[in-house]
């Protein structure tokens, strides 16, 4: 049987959506903790997200940040927090949240009660920031970890820069 997630990605309950791709769909937590409280699921139902195969989830991680990104640029905020929270539904999800202190992360505070139209405004939001970013697809698992390779050589080129630049800097000149 379908998780309630699923028919949420399928469109047969409704959600205020805010990002969406062939594989993966956002909408807004119905029980939010702050503005933007934002859901990411897997449109392919899996229970436990480290069940996900690991090209899904390292999709699954860039899909998120860029709704991420969104949710910060609808909401300004400090960071967009992400928790992986909860065993009611049986489907891998990711929360964000837009967070200016660890305590705008805390479950155990008053969740907001939103109107119809103000969950509707916060998506539109979202959605409207989610369009303006370019979501990369990877076609094949070799694509994506040519990606990841190609971002580790760059970090790691930074690095040794950094440390060529310190060690130059520490060595004495003669003149």
């Amino acid at each position: 049987m379908a998780s309630i997630f699923s028919k949420i990605a399928a469109g047969e309950i409704p959600s205020y959506k805010c990002a969406e791709s062939d594989k993966f769909y956002a909408f807004l937590d119905i029980s939010p903790i702050g503005k933007g409280h934002t859901l990411v699921i897997p449109r392919k139902e899996v229970d436990y997200i480290f069940d996900m195969e690991d090209a899904d989830l390292a999709e699954f991680e860039v899909f998120a940040k860029k709704v991420a990104k969104a949710i910060k640029a609808a909401f300004p905020c400090k960071k967009v927090a992400q928790v992986v929270l909860g065993l009611e539904v049986p489907h891998a999800h990711i929360h964000l949240i837009p967070m200016n202190s660890e305590a705008d992360v805390n479950f155990r505070k008053e969740h907001l009660k939103l109107t119809e139209e103000e969950f509707k405004e916060i998506a539109d939001k979202i959605y409207t920031e989610f369009k303006k970013l370019k979501c990369k697809k990877f076609q094949t698992e070799k694509e994506l970890r040519i990606c990841f390779a190609a971002l580790f050589i760059s970090i790691f080129h930074k690095f040794l820069l950094k440390q060529t630049l310190r060690l130059s800097s520490s060595v004495p000149r003669s003149h």
